[in-house]
């Protein structure tokens, strides 16, 4: 395997490809199935046969340490990459939650947008969502400069007695980060979670309502009446995930959104 990877590596690197660093929320492995299957081919600009060759690796982590790795194989803009990302966090014998970061060798000049798929087990229903970008994406440079990473928004909270809003921050760094989570209401005011901190390399979700002390009757009366802004010192890789209450099933699952300077 170690051999393969090497040579695949080298390969791609001959053909002139540029690497993407993402990451992503693995649920519970015991209850969800999590897959990426990604045609690079959707992306490419030009005919077939010009879009040059794609590649990615996987590895888990759980509570800051790694627990595995996995690969696709290496394939042009007409095959599909594919990785069972619950498959690499099984082999520990155990249910496995929490993140994992990709490395994605693809050919210069075509952007990548990856979404992994989060099946449950027991019912089959399923979301997708992205894997985020954190580092590496060198195809939107005006976006970078344009657009705030680091505070990002949700508009519309949910939080009634079927279904509950979390909010989710991966930290793939070897830093701890902090975050600030801003409550907007329709009319203007503001306010403000504790200043939090979340350990190097982990992944942590938090219910909404109880970021906010003293608010959830307020955001229970105005249901979806209220929106979320998060600001911390880097790059954000935060989602909101929706739980049906009634079947313990994530009903959505979608990143934040950067806010625009202009």
């Amino acid at each position: 395997m170690e051999r393969e990877s090497s040579l695949a590596v080298r390969a791609l690197a001959a053909d002139g490809t540029t690497v993407l660093l993402l990451a992503g929320y693995l649920p519970p492995t015991d209850r969800y199935s999590t897959i990426i299957d990604h045609f690079p081919g959707n992306n490419v600009y030009g005919h077939w046969g010009q879009g040059g060759l794609f590649y990615c690796t996987v590895e888990v982590f759980e509570n800051g340490i790694s627990i595995g790795k996995g690969e696709s194989a290496v394939v042009d803009e007409k095959g599909t990459v594919h990785v069972d990302v619950g498959a690499i966090a099984e082999r520990t014998g155990r249910a496995v939650e929490g993140y994992y970061v990709v490395e994605y060798h693809h050919a210069e000049g075509i952007p990548i947008e990856l979404y992994a798929f989060h099946v449950h087990k027991e019912t089959g229903t399923y979301v997708s969502c992205n894997v985020v970008s954190y580092l590496g994406d060198t195809i939107y440079l005006r976006a970078h400069t344009d657009e705030m990473e680091n505070t990002q928004f949700w508009p519309g909270l949910i939080l009634d007695e079927v279904s509950e809003s979390r909010l989710l921050i991966i930290n793939p760094y070897n830093v701890a980060m902090g975050f600030q989570a801003h409550l907007i209401a329709s009319d203007g005011t503001v306010a403000r979670s504790a200043l939090t901190r979340l350990k190097r390399r982990s992944v942590a979700q938090y219910p909404v309502a109880g970021l906010f002390p003293g608010m959830e009757e307020a955001m229970r009366r105005n249901n979806a009446g209220y929106s979320l802004c998060v600001s911390s010192q880097y790059k954000l890789i935060a989602y909101m995930r929706v739980e049906s209450l009634q079947g313990n099933i994530m009903s959505m699952m979608d990143h934040l959104h950067r806010f625009c300077l202009k």
